[in-house]
């Protein structure tokens, strides 16, 4: 289920609410579907993920399905989340990924670049606004 809340901050010509989901795909789905880019996430991977959206884009999300509730029923349900259950999607969904590369290990050919980058496109490159790398994560799990 997504969820959007009732909070209006305003941000520079727009006011803004919260945009979560019970799992990182349905939010991904809404995201996708009201036109918010992914690379807008806050908080990737963690219990307090979610983004941050203009009312305009809230009207989109509820007319897709997104249930409006309250600032402080969206606070409980984060700081209900379970987290561990959360990072086991996310570590499963990139693994996924990695298992639909073509070739084994890092890419070193042109072609293995691109199909790299095609497949993480949609991957979040932000955690706690630090920079991630995907080759980094994908070497350490060749390590394991």
């Amino acid at each position: 289920m997504v969820y959007v809340d009732d909070f209006n901050a305003p941000y520079r010509n727009m006011v803004m609410c919260h945009l979560i989901a019970d799992t990182q795909a349905e939010l991904f789905m809404m995201v996708d579907k009201i036109g918010v880019q992914r690379k807008w996430i806050q908080y990737y991977g963690d219990c307090r993920e979610h983004f941050d959206i203009s009312l305009a884009k809230k009207q989109l999300a509820i007319k897709n399905g997104a249930i409006e509730i309250g600032m402080r029923e969206l606070a409980r349900m984060t700081i209900e989340r379970n987290y561990e259950a959360y990072a086991k999607w996310n570590e499963k969904y990139f693994k996924e990924v990695c298992e639909s590369l073509t070739f084994e290990g890092l890419p070193e050919t042109e072609e293995q670049l691109r199909e790299f980058d095609e497949k993480f496109k949609d991957y979040p490159y932000l955690l706690d606004e630090n920079e991630i790398d995907p080759l980094k994560i994908l070497n350490s799990l060749d390590s394991e």
